[in-house]
Order: C-alpha cells, then structure tokens, then sequence
C-alpha cells in the first residue's frame, strides 16, 4: 500500500531530517517531531500484511531476527519501533 510505504523506503525519516533542519535554520531550538511508531498502528493488534513486514523489518534492524526475538517483536511491535 503506497500510504504506507514511507516507513519502509526511508520517506518518513528524510521529511523529518528535512523539516527539523529547516526549523533550526529559522532559529527554532525547540521542537517536538510526532508520527505513528507503526504502519497502520489502529490495526496493529490484528497483525496485517503490512504491519508483518514492518514488524520483520523492525526484528532484523534491531538484530532480533532469531524466532524467540521476533515472537517478541511480533507481540508488541510498538514498544520495538519507539
């Protein structure tokens, strides 16, 4: 799903970079920057496709890959990806 795909093609973190540096160039030294720590987190419990692969992703990213880890990722994905 193309909503989605800017948490697995680096798109959220280049907005983010770009924003928090055009902040910083117009003097601002305090910010808070706030997006979903998951895909599609109001499905998160129901374990769709999409939240799957973020969930592998997350797992292999964090070197938790091995399948005791990833059953723990798999659980609670959202305390992973903060």
């Amino acid at each position: 799903s193309d909503l989605f795909d800017g948490w697995f093609s680096g798109q959220i973190t280049r907005q983010a970079t770009a924003a928090i540096r055009a902040a910083r160039a117009d003097g601002i030294t305090k910010m808070e920057v706030n997006f979903p720590p998951v895909p599609n987190l109001e499905e998160v419990s129901f374990g769709t496709v999409l939240n799957q692969k973020f969930q592998v992703l997350v797992s292999k990213d964090l070197g938790l890959a091995d399948k005791k880890n990833y059953m723990s990722v798999k659980r609670d994905p959202v305390a992973y990806a903060n």
